[in-house]
C-alpha cells in the first residue's frame, strides 16, 4: 500500500463542546463522561486500521459554519498528499473498524463511498482526491436530513457505493436505542446503561459514576479485542 494512499479524518468536537449538541443526560458532567468515552472509542477503532488519521476538533477547525469547517479539514488532508480520505464522527457507536476498512477497499475501485444514518445524514464519507470538489462540498446541507440525498446527487457522475445504514446518538432516546442494539459484551452498552440509570437518580454522584466507568474500562480493555 502506498505510504499516503488513505487517511482518516475524525471530525468531532471535544467532549465538552459536544455536550451542547447532544442532550443525553440532564447532567453536564455525565454527558461529558459519555462523550469522553465515544471519543476514545472512535480513536481506538480508527487506530486499528493502521491508516494515518487526524482528529480535528473545534480548536483546529477553520470557517464560519459546519460546511466550511469540514471542507477546510478535508482539503488540509488532501494537501498532505493523500489520495483518499475517509471522514467519520464520534457519535455512531455501530461504526466499526470493519466498516472503515470496507470503505478503504471500496475506494480502490470507486470514487466515493457513503454511510447513511437513519436521520438522513451520513456517519461516513469516503472520497478520492480527484473526485473531491470543495466548492460543491462546502454547500451541502450539512447537519440536516437532506445530507445523504444531496451527497449521493453530487457524486452521480462518479461510481459511488453505499455502506449499510447505521444509527447515531444525539439524545436520550437515541442512547436508549443504542443499548438495545449494542452487543452484550460492549463496553459502551454498559457505560450508556449506567449513565441512563444514574440520570433517573439526580443524587447519584458523578464521582461514583467515574469509578464505575474506570472499572468497566479496566476490565474491558484487558480482555481479548471486542467490538465497542
Amino acid at each position: 500500500m502506498p505510504l499516503k494512499e488513505t487517511a482518516i479524518l475524525i471530525f468531532a468536537k471535544s467532549s465538552i463542546a459536544s455536550c451542547s449538541d447532544k442532550f443525553i443526560s440532564p447532567s453536564l458532567q455525565k454527558r461529558v463522561l459519555l462523550m469522553d468515552e465515544l471519543n476514545k472509542i472512535i480513536c481506538k477503532k480508527v487506530s486499528k486500521t493502521q491508516f494515518s488519521f487526524f482528529l480535528i476538533s473545534e480548536t483546529e477547525q477553520s470557517g464560519n459554519n459546519f460546511g466550511q469547517k469540514i471542507t477546510h479539514a478535508a482539503e488540509s488532508i488532501f494537501l498532505k498528499g493523500y489520495k483518499n480520505i475517509i471522514i467519520v464522527g464520534n457519535d455512531c457507536p455501530q461504526l466499526s473498524t470493519t466498516h472503515i476498512l470496507q470503505a478503504h477497499k471500496i475506494l480502490q475501485h470507486t470514487d466515493a463511498v457513503i454511510g447513511r444514518d437513519y436521520r438522513g445524514g451520513a456517519y461516513l464519507i469516503g472520497v478520492k482526491a480527484n473526485a473531491f470538489c470543495a466548492a460543491t462540498f462546502v454547500n451541502l446541507p450539512w447537519q440536516t436530513k437532506y445530507l445523504h440525498t444531496n451527497i449521493t446527487r453530487i457524486f452521480t457522475s462518479c461510481n459511488t457505493i453505499a455502506l449499510p445504514p447505521l444509527a447515531d446518538i444525539n439524545n436520550c432516546a437515541d442512547a436508549k436505542k443504542a443499548v438495545s442494539f449494542l452487543s452484550f459484551r460492549s463496553c459502551l452498552k454498559k457505560i450508556i446503561s449506567i449513565i441512563l440509570t444514574s440520570s433517573k437518580n439526580p443524587l447519584f454522584p458523578v464521582t461514583s459514576l467515574k469509578l464505575l466507568l474506570l472499572k468497566i474500562n479496566s476490565r474491558t480493555w484487558r480482555a481479548p479485542p471486542v467490538t465497542c
